[in-house]
């Protein structure tokens, strides 16, 4: 998980962004990096969150 997260660091501070997310199998947290937030949430939460994807 470092490697993501100092990959999507370096990203965050080259295009000036805040906040970062990384999609993963079972992690939920967030973490501080140099250039803002990164949210770490498991791919099934991020499908059941995507607005327009629920069948009711």
């Amino acid at each position: 998980m470092k490697r993501e997260l100092d990959a999507i660091s370096e990203a965050m501070v080259f295009f000036k962004i805040k906040r970062g997310l990384i999609i993963t199998e079972n992690t939920e947290r967030s973490e501080k990096v140099d250039g803002g937030e990164v949210i770490l949430i498991p791919i099934w939460k991020w499908i059941l969150e995507k607005p327009g994807l629920s069948r009711a």
